[in-house]
């Protein structure tokens, strides 16, 4: 039954912002992207549909919100875009991208994964790529529980709810997943995701992206993007 609802995992309610990417930023002669961790993808489906000539990839490894990106990507007829049940760290790349995306990947991993998934990010790159990353590690203060993604799929209606609670030093954060018949409200799948994250961390973004040997591109600035070179 698994596999059968994971086709309705399909984001509505993403956070402002989340997913929207400085087009104007992508020359012509850049033709290859990939997205570390799109989740459901709305953003990526977007440049994907707006750029026929060039080519996507988005790393998920997280099944539900791949299935529900792949059911987006047949929707759409889109055949510029490849979505891989890869972690970053998995990942081997043969050529480098010109755009490396990571849109709300600081706040998506757990904290044992981190370093090593930021570490993995130079092996995308070349000398003329470029990294957007946001610097967004999460919530840390007690968040409660709120329905942040609804969507409905013929019969079925998806939702998710996020709720967030400080333990001692740090914050767990608990993303809960339902699929019911519309129509009686009967639960047809139901998941949780827990994971804890250190509340008041000592090295920022920067300091993770120093480490891996990028260096921040301060030519141009972009809302909540951050820009990053290899050293």
């Amino acid at each position: 039954m698994f596999s059968e609802v994971e086709s309705f995992y399909i984001f509505s309610g993403a956070a402002p912002g989340a997913g929207q990417f400085p087009l104007h930023r992508f020359p012509d002669g850049w033709s290859r992207f990939i997205e570390v961790g799109p989740g459901a993808g709305e953003g990526l489906l977007a440049l994907a549909q707006e750029m026929p000539a060039a080519t996507f990839v988005g790393l998920e490894p997280d099944a539900p919100a791949r299935s529900g990106m792949l059911s987006l990507v047949r929707e759409r007829g889109l055949r510029n875009l490849a979505v891989l049940p890869i972690p970053v760290q998995d990942f081997m790349c043969t050529d480098a991208f010109d755009i490396v995306l990571a849109d709300h990947l600081l706040c998506s991993v757990p904290d044992e994964n981190l370093e090593s998934c930021i570490a993995s990010l130079p092996r995308l790159m070349n000398k003329n790529s470029t990294l957007f990353i946001d610097d967004f590690f999460g919530v840390e203060e007690d968040f409660d529980g709120r329905v942040v993604a609804c969507a409905s799929a013929g019969i079925y209606t998806y939702t998710r709810w996020f709720h967030a609670e400080r333990v001692a030093s740090k914050i767990r954060i608990v993303n809960r997943y339902e699929v019911t018949a519309t129509a009686s409200g009967r639960v047809i799948w139901r998941d949780e995701k827990i994971f804890t994250r250190q509340r008041g961390r000592e090295r920022t973004c920067k300091d993770l992206l120093d480490i891996a040997g990028l260096v921040e591109d301060r030519s141009e600035t972009y809302d909540r993007w951050l820009c990053y070179r290899l050293a």
